[in-house]
C-alpha cells in the first residue's frame, strides 16, 4: 500500500532565460563593461552582425554602446551621432573603417533617439553592404567597399574611445559573425537566441542580477563590469527558453508530454509557444527512485522490516494506520494482539507494508510448549500434541537434517506415518500465520 509519494521538481533555465528579469545600467561617468580583445571580434576578413536593445538616458558626446575602435575611430562602433551641424545629430550610428583612412562608412537609424524608451538596434556589415536596423525595420544602408581594420583595443560596452560614456541601459548584447536577415533580427528581437546557434559568437542577456561578470552564455567571452548595475527595468523581450525540469520521483512519474516513465530519463523534451511567439524547449532531467522493500520478517512476536532504510515508523492498522508512539526502529515487538504495518522511509520515497497479524494468546501457548511431538525417538508414527489449540495453522513439514522439505501437510494431523522414512536426525516445521516452530526428532 503506498501512503505518500514524494515527488522532487525543479525546473531550471539554462542558455536562455525564463523571463526577461534584469538590464544593465551605465551612469555616463565612468561605467562600462570590458570583454576584452579576443580573436572572436576580428572581424577584418569577415561579415558580422552586432546589436542590442537600448535606453538612453542623456546625451553626451558621442556616447558609446558598443566599441572596437580606437581614439582615431579606427576599427567599428555603435554610438549615437552628437555632432549639431550633422543632419544626422542624435540618431543611432554604426561605423567603421579600414586601414586606408579616411576610407569609413556610416549607416543610422531613421529617427532620432527617444530619452527613456527602449529600441532594438542591429547593424549589419557585409564588404559592399551595411545595414542599420532600428526596432526591426531596416533605416539605412551604404556601399562601402573595403575591408573592417581590427584595432588592439578591448571590446567595451557602454564606452567610446574618443568619445564619452553611455547615460542609459542595455540588454541582450548580441555579436554574430554572419549578416543576419532582416527576418533573423526581428525574430532575436523578440525571442533572444539561446546561445548555441550557428554564429553566434557572442550572447549577453544580463540575467546575473548581481556581481561583477556579464555571463556570456555562448560560453566565449565573459565581460568584466566596471560601476555599472543591475536593474529591473527591462525591454519588451522574451527569449527561446530551454529549460531542464529536474524531477526525483518515486517508482514512477507522468510528465507533462503525457508519458508515464518507470526508469531515469534526461532526454525527453517538449517544445511550447510563449507570448511573443517563441519556442520553449523543455528538456525532462527525471531521476526514478524504487519504493523501499517493504517485506517484513515475522520472528513473533518481534517483527522486522527487511529493508535497511533511513527511517521507519510502524503503524496500528486496527486504529486507522495510527502511528505508534516512539516505534521508530527496524524491529518492533507488539505488546497486545493486533495488526501491525511500518511505514519505511528511503532515498525520499515512503512505502507501507502489508499489515501482519499478531496474537499474543496463541502465541504464548505456542512458545511455552504447550505443542511437541511423542514419541521420540520413533519408528513408524509421531504423534502431535496440542495442534487442537492452534487456529491459524497455516502447514505442518518435516524437514531433513540437510534443510529439504520431504513432506507437507496441509491440515491439522495429529498422527503423521514416517516408516518410509530412513533412520536418522529430522524436524517437524509448524507453521502458523504469524510465527512457526521446529521441533526435532529422531527416526529409528
Amino acid at each position: 500500500m503506498k501512503i505518500q509519494l514524494l515527488v522532487l521538481i525543479l525546473s531550471i533555465s539554462v542558455f536562455g532565460k525564463t523571463q526577461n528579469d534584469y538590464s544593465i545600467r551605465f551612469d555616463g561617468t565612468d561605467d562600462y563593461i570590458d570583454f576584452g580583445n579576443s580573436t572572436d571580434f576580428d572581424f577584418s576578413n569577415t561579415s558580422f552582425t552586432v546589436g542590442c536593445w537600448v535606453k538612453i538616458g542623456s546625451l553626451s558626446p558621442l556616447p558609446g554602446i558598443i566599441n572596437k575602435s580606437d581614439t582615431n575611430n579606427y576599427g567599428w562602433f555603435l554610438s549615437i551621432e552628437s555632432n549639431p551641424g550633422n543632419s544626422n545629430h542624435e540618431k543611432f550610428r554604426f561605423s567603421g573603417t579600414s586601414s586606408n583612412s579616411p576610407d569609413y562608412f556610416n549607416v543610422y537609424s531613421d529617427v532620432i533617439y527617444s530619452a527613456m524608451e527602449w529600441h532594438h538596434v542591429m547593424a549589419v556589415f557585409e564588404n559592399g553592404t551595411q545595414k542599420f536596423y532600428y526596432d526591426g525595420s531596416i533605416a539605412s544602408t551604404d556601399n562601402w567597399n573595403y575591408s573592417i581594420v581590427n584595432t588592439s583595443t578591448n571590446l567595451i560596452l557602454g564606452k567610446k574611445e574618443g568619445g564619452s560614456f553611455l547615460n542609459g541601459s542595455i540588454d541582450d548584447l548580441q555579436i554574430w559573425n554572419v549578416p543576419l536577415t532582416q527576418q533573423e533580427i526581428q525574430q532575436y528581437m523578440y525571442c533572444s537566441p539561446i546561445g548555441n546557434e550557428n554564429g553566434l559568437i557572442g550572447y549577453w542577456n544580463f540575467e546575473e542580477g548581481s556581481g561583477t561578470t556579464a555571463i556570456d552564455l555562448t560560453s566565449n567571452n565573459n565581460g568584466i563590469i566596471n560601476g555599472a548595475i543591475y536593474t529591473g527595468n527591462t525591454p519588451p523581450s522574451s527569449g527561446n527558453i530551454l529549460t531542464i525540469d529536474t524531477v526525483n520521483a518515486c517508482e514512477s512519474y507522468t510528465w507533462i508530454d503525457g508519458n508515464t516513465y518507470i526508469i531515469s530519463n534526461n532526454s525527453a523534451t517538449v517544445i511550447e509557444t510563449n507570448s511573443f511567439g517563441c519556442d520553449s524547449v523543455i528538456q525532462l532531467n527525471l531521476t526514478i527512485t524504487p519504493y523501499p522493500n517493504t517485506s517484513i520478517i515475522e520472528n513473533i512476536p518481534s517483527l522486522t522490516a527487511d529493508q535497511f532504510a533511513s527511517g521507519y515508523q510502524w503503524l496500528n492498522c486496527n486504529n486507522d494506520y495510527s502511528i505508534i508512539i516512539g516505534e521508530t526502529n527496524q524491529t518492533f515487538t507488539p505488546t497486545e494482539t493486533g495488526n501491525y504495518a511500518v511505514a519505511i522511509s528511503l532515498n525520499g520515497c515512503i512505502d507501507t507494508s502489508e499489515c501482519i497479524p499478531v496474537n499474543l494468546s496463541e502465541i504464548n501457548d505456542f512458545k511455552n510448549n504447550f505443542v511437541g511431538v511423542y514419541p521420540n525417538p520413533v519408528s513408524e508414527i509421531l504423534a502431535i500434541k496440542g495442534l487442537k489449540k492452534l487456529t491459524e495453522l497455516e502447514n505442518i513439514e518435516i524437514i531433513s537434517s540437510k534443510g529439504n522439505v520431504l513432506k507437507k501437510l496441509e491440515e491439522k494431523k495429529e498422527i503423521i506415518n514416517i516408516k518410509k522414512l530412513p533412520p536418522g536426525l529430522y524436524f517437524l516445521k509448524i507453521n502458523l500465520k504469524t510465527d512457526a516452530k521446529t521441533i526435532k526428532f529422531i527416526k529409528n
